[in-house]
């Protein structure tokens, strides 16, 4: 009933308006064609200088259905999508026959999403829209995100426990699934607001000065992708730190880092989502390669000793290199790079006129380069 009101509204205001340019055109030639004495005369039966959209806002049908609306039809929506999100989330189940694995809760809470919000556009209602987006971006975030941020904490307490090999197994494949979630959510969104952008019910039902501002809030949707986005990094970033603090005690040649690097990474290139994957994959070189820095500056290096430092280092970086699609890894290896060409260095060079005239953008300072000079045997 609300979408029929705002439908003949829109057809009411329109029809004023062209009338009022109508008028406003026949009025400006009559005025040309009479005689001066005439022109001045006042009209017997002046129009209504209201606004059209002024006029048909203030009548007692529109105040009536817009009463409805956000007594009745907003509270009613909120509940529904509620109840949905929750037994989504007590049905949900995981499915191992797709790659990456996921859980049942994203598609069928984003299917009675768009189903909720298709009807909401339905009602032609400007005010009833910006209300209840505002409603759903809440309720998106605390009882669909936060619901599986509480799964992420408990599997997090879990995995930081006692760890057999069997529960650690399970620990990290339930986090990963509830990662992807998250990630397919993200995309589910971003989906979800270009389909909506584009219903008919946009055109149709709301005046075009009103559509701008209908687009924007249906694009504010977005907002939550972000935080999604941000929920799964803290995730990752913690996960790494507990899963792979063992990296940093163990050896740097290549060939055990090559065992450690796969032992380490098993299971999540298959298991996550290129996007988490790629933050995995930085997380992880930065949880390795800060205490391997450490490491190597408590030590002391002939020139041959440098020289196999070098050479370690080169294969590690071609190794990893081989292992991701997400372009040069290199830029993670500079501070070490930069440690072995002083290791490097001749003897007989100063490092003061080295570090200034190579053209190297350095990262490491000054002091520091004299200080990695003085392990050289």
């Amino acid at each position: 009933m609300s979408g029929r009101w705002n439908l003949f509204r829109k057809f009411l205001i329109e029809q004023l308006q062209e009338e009022d340019a109508v008028d406003g055109e026949v009025n400006s030639n009559d005025l040309n064609l009479r005689p001066p004495s005439e022109s001045l005369k006042p009209h017997l039966f002046p129009r209504s200088t209201t606004d059209p959209v002024t006029l048909l806002d203030g009548t007692s049908s529109q105040k009536e259905f817009e009463d409805l609306l956000s007594t009745c039809y907003i509270p009613m929506e909120i509940w529904y999508i509620r109840t949905i999100i929750d037994k989504a989330q007590h049905l949900s189940s995981t499915d191992f026959s797709q790659t990456p694995a996921t859980t049942t809760t994203p598609d069928d809470v984003f299917y009675i999403l768009k189903t909720v919000y298709t009807r909401l556009l339905s009602t032609g209602s400007l005010a009833a829209l910006e209300q209840t987006t505002d409603l759903l971006k809440d309720v998106l975030d605390h009882d669909f995100a936060g619901s599986i941020k509480k799964k992420l904490d408990d599997v997090y307490r879990v995995g930081s426990g006692t760890r057999t090999e069997k529960s650690e197994k399970e620990s990290r494949t339930a986090f990963l699934v509830l990662l992807n979630d998250l990630d397919l959510s993200s995309s589910h969104m971003e989906r979800l607001v270009k389909d909506l952008l584009s219903q008919p019910a946009i055109t149709q039902l709301f005046l075009d000065l009103e559509q701008p501002r209908i687009r924007t809030i249906v694009s504010s949707l977005l907002a939550s992708t972000t935080r999604f986005k941000a929920t799964s990094k803290t995730f990752l970033m913690h996960w790494t730190k507990m899963d792979m603090q063992p990296a940093e005690y163990q050896d740097i040649v290549r060939k055990r880092f090559v065992k450690l690097w796969e032992g380490l990474t098993d299971g999540y290139k298959d298991a996550c989502t290129e996007n988490n994957y790629r933050i995995l994959f930085g997380l992880a070189l930065g949880v390795i390669l800060r205490p391997w820095e450490k490491y190597i500056l408590t030590l002391h290096y002939s020139e041959l000793g440098a020289i196999r430092f070098d050479r370690d280092l080169r294969s590690i970086m071609a190794y990893l290199s081989s292992q991701t699609i997400f372009g040069d890894i290199r830029e993670k290896f500079i501070r070490l790079q930069q440690i072995s060409s002083l290791l490097n260095l001749d003897s007989d060079e100063d490092v003061e006129s080295f570090y200034s005239g190579s053209g190297i953008s350095w990262t490491v300072s000054m002091q520091e380069a004299k200080d990695i000079i003085t392990l050289k045997a």
